[in-house]
């Protein structure tokens, strides 16, 4: 009986090794966030920025993004008109032609793929400073925040990309060892593109200055 016991400790689970708790329930945030996300993009929006972006994205792939950003009725910073117009025209492309402007569903899948990496970049960053379990919980929230998944899903709005892009030079300056190693000079690279994207990421400044 004894040799029966030891052999079954010793033999290999054949279900494999089971992922530690801390993944599962980050895992679980995403899945949740993602599904809802998904729900989201599809429903019809009356929110007119969507308009708005889709006008953007298809004047800037017929005339350009500095002729749209300068005298076109965008008043965005040049990064985000540049994306719509690079994405408007990847759409063409892959319809042949036949779509001209980017559908809603596409306008809102954009910042949903920001979200998602957001959340990845935040349990990155903090797992560092907390460790894997608090960082995977903060991050899980972040990405189920209902005010953070119908900002994006829900209206198309583009905030979680400077929102990436100023938490990526925070962490980038957090990382670097000098003022003027790799590391800082990617994170006033990454400022810079936030800055772009919108001008509000221009309030992080000072951190990168502490």
């Amino acid at each position: 009986r004894a040799e029966a016991m030891i052999s079954e400790d010793a033999a290999p689970d054949a279900r494999g090794p089971r992922a530690p708790a801390r993944f599962s329930r980050l895992w679980t945030f995403i899945v949740v966030g993602l599904a809802l996300r998904i729900a989201l993009v599809f429903v019809p929006s009356a929110h007119t920025d969507v308009l708005t972006f889709r006008q953007w994205g298809k004047a800037a792939a017929d005339h350009g993004t500095t002729r749209v950003w300068s005298g076109g009725g965008c008043n965005y910073m040049p990064v985000y008109p540049a994306i719509l117009c690079v994405a408007t025209k990847a759409y063409r492309a892959a319809t042949g032609g036949e779509g001209d402007a980017l559908p809603a569903w596409a306008l809102k899948a954009m910042p949903v793929v920001g979200d998602l990496l957001t959340a990845l970049a935040l349990f990155l960053l903090l797992r560092r400073m907390t460790g894997e379990p608090i960082a995977s919980a903060i991050a899980g929230v972040h990405f189920v925040n209902p005010a953070i998944l119908i900002d994006s899903a829900g209206w198309g709005q583009v905030d979680v990309f400077h929102s990436l892009l100023v938490m990526a030079s925070l962490a980038f300056a957090h990382w670097g060892r000098t003022r003027h190693d790799a590391w800082h000079h990617a994170a006033w690279i990454a400022f810079t593109l936030a800055i772009l994207v919108k001008l509000q990421a221009i309030v992080f400044g000072p951190l990168l200055l502490a």
